[in-house]
């Protein structure tokens, strides 16, 4: 077995590696480090050809808090490669030539999401819950609604976005979202998983994803039109002006209580 140190963990046995997001004081944020050692570790799994199984996992009660702000803000000239450097990684869970399985039962939020949705098999347990606040913080989501379309229709990803709702894995499961929803532990149904993973070839698991991947919607399609939008997006002042607003733990000018009168009453 192998260990490494930081906010990935890796682990190699035999066949099976597994990767563990590990910053759990941080919520497992997604910041510049974590998602270049991800994408690394992916690479690297990728060309290895003793590797037939991949299982992403966290620790602690958040999956994944989504992308830091301000390694995403942190200055104009880099936020076009920060962007790129997350579609990239995210493109590398989608693309990967062997079987990824995720298996969240904790907290997923905006980019978690994203980063759980480019897996081939989500596994999701009782503590499981998935939301996208991004429009409560001024934001778009553009960077993970292309991973997210390939498992979940528009009008039910419309909906995750619009009401900023926090979902349940089992609800989850209804979305598209999440492929195996149980009450029974994680490693269990993992279990039952990687049982017939390893009974499959692997050269047709790899043949069986490129071939669905070349006959639908692919995220690559839209990759520099998802980074442009986003870049632009942190260009513009008056959107930045929001994102110090939750910075400097103030409420953002577009934060207002609704009408208390219900509509049914009269004028």
């Amino acid at each position: 077995m192998e260990l490494e140190p930081g906010c990935l963990q890796i682990r190699k046995i035999e066949s099976l590696v597994r990767l563990t997001l590990n910053n759990s004081s941080g919520n497992n944020t997604l910041n510049a480090s974590l998602i270049k050692d991800l994408s690394l570790s992916l690479q690297a799994m990728a060309a290895d050809p003793e590797v037939r199984l991949i299982v992403l996992d966290a620790m602690g009660p958040h999956f994944c808090q989504g992308m830091q702000l301000d390694f995403a803000a942190s200055s104009t000239s880099t936020v076009a490669e920060n962007f790129r450097s997350f579609y990239d990684c995210l493109l590398k869970l989608y693309e990967c030539p062997k079987p990824i399985i995720a298996c969240v039962d904790a907290q997923v939020t905006g980019g978690g999401v994203g980063l759980v949705a480019a897996c081939d098999v989500v596994l999701a347990g009782p503590k499981a819950q998935f939301i996208l606040p991004e429009v409560i913080w001024g934001l778009t989501p553009a960077l993970i609604v292309p991973f997210l379309s390939t498992r979940v229709l528009p009008g039910k990803l419309n909906y995750l976005i619009q009401s900023t709702r926090n979902i349940s894995g089992s609800e989850a499961a209804v979305f598209g979202l999440v492929d195996e929803y149980s009450e029974e532990q994680l490693d269990v149904v993992l279990m039952r998983q990687m049982k017939r993973i390893y009974r499959s070839s692997p050269k047709a698991l790899a043949d069986a994803k490129v071939y669905t991947q070349s006959i639908g919607f692919h995220p690559r399609q839209v990759q520099e039109s998802a980074v442009k939008y986003q870049e632009h997006w942190f260009a513009d002042t008056r959107n930045m002006s929001g994102l110090q607003h939750f910075h400097d733990s103030n409420s953002p000018p577009w934060f207002a209580k609704p009408p208390q009168r219900r509509l049914t009453d009269e004028n």
